[in-house]
């Protein structure tokens, strides 16, 4: 059950692995050393990825965009994925209230007093969260394909998976989930997120690129922040009601 369930919220990131031209930095924090990197000047913007369990590479494309518009692009791995790396990889170092701590820890560290919030998928629910803690340094945020306030994406993800795919697609997506939840075979995983991808892109011209950003998911983490999304009963609703 939870192979399945880590398998089935793998969430899209960006696609294209570019690399440009930024300044970096890794920060020390307890129990996790964070790394960031900067590109642009002007208002400055956070850029928090999907996953959980990404790093923010796919999502360089993005901050070059954001700087040719004029703004500083923030991107930063999460803690236990990319160079953010963990002294201790357990369920209880990989929290949203240990990774809100983190963009705080960021935030200061380059001294921005507000910035601009654009989360994607996963990285949209930690954005609500984050706005939950610390409004009062948010100048604005961006949604994007975003994992929503609570919970309630887990109550229809099959089903808006499942309805972008045909039957025998279907049948092979389920085939090679359980057989990777068997073998844990590299080989598998990527059988399965190919046909994953088929559910996520219009162009299939990109269903193999996608597949291959689906393989550097780390599916522990993706586990572990998952189990603690639900033991928490995550849901801003009533905690955003006054945030502008």
């Amino acid at each position: 059950m939870k192979m399945k369930t880590t398998l089935g919220f793998l969430f899209l990131l960006s696609i294209a692995l570019i690399s440009f031209s930024q300044e970096s930095k890794l920060i020390k924090a307890p129990s996790v050393e964070l790394y960031y990197q900067v590109m642009g000047k002007g208002i400055p913007v956070l850029i928090i990825n999907g996953g959980p369990g990404f790093s923010s590479e796919g999502f360089l494309p993005l901050a070059q965009k954001f700087k040719d518009f004029g703004y500083q692009a923030i991107l930063f791995d999460q803690r236990g994925t990319g160079q953010s790396t963990l002294s201790d990889m357990t369920d209880s170092a990989l929290s949203m209230d240990l990774m809100v701590r983190d963009i705080e820890a960021i935030r200061n560290n380059i001294g921005i007093d507000k910035w601009v919030i654009f989360g994607h998928s996963f990285g949209g629910m930690l954005a609500n969260y984050y706005a939950t803690k610390h409004p009062d340094h948010i100048l604005a945020m961006i949604q994007s394909s975003s994992g929503g306030v609570d919970l309630w994406l887990l109550e229809n993800a099959q089903s808006n998976l499942y309805s972008q795919l045909s039957e025998e697609e279907i049948d092979s997506l389920n085939y090679w989930q359980s057989r990777y939840s068997e073998t844990n075979a590299r080989e598998d995983r990527l059988k399965y997120n190919q046909f994953m991808a088929k559910a996520y892109v219009y162009d299939k011209d990109k269903e193999q690129v996608v597949s291959e950003r689906l393989m550097q998911g780390d599916l522990n983490v993706n586990r572990m922040v998952w189990s603690n999304l639900i033991a928490m009963e995550f849901d801003c609703k009533e905690a955003l009601i006054e945030f502008k």
